[in-house]
């Protein structure tokens, strides 16, 4: 009887841990954040100064880029872009955080 009484312990702590597992993943998956979805032709200067650092440069060669779409020709690649700071959109951006980014980006580059 000694023996199953035992068991029966290991059984319940094992119940025990596995049910704080399943419920301590919940609340970490509940408390994870949503990435917000942003169109960057629509993005406000508040929008990408909430961006990471990492991603700030994306956006704004990728808007660069599509500011001029049309306007060069396709063997043409404006390697002088790639030497602008970024850093010079987030002083302006901070300036004026409810102005367009686009505008921002064609003012600048």
């Amino acid at each position: 009887m000694l023996k199953s009484t035992a068991y029966g312990r290991t059984f319940a702590l094992s119940m025990i841990v596995a049910v704080a597992a399943i419920g301590l993943g919940s609340v970490a998956h509940a408390a994870k954040p949503e990435k917000k979805q942003l169109n960057a032709k629509e993005m406000t200067c508040q929008d990408f100064l909430a961006l990471g650092t990492e991603e700030q440069p994306r956006v704004v060669y990728w808007l660069d880029g599509y500011s001029k779409s049309g306007k060069l020709e396709s063997a043409d690649i404006d390697i002088d872009a790639f030497e602008r700071p970024v850093a010079m959109v987030v002083t302006e951006c901070t300036k004026a955080p409810k102005a367009s980014l686009m505008d921002k980006i064609k003012a600048y580059f």
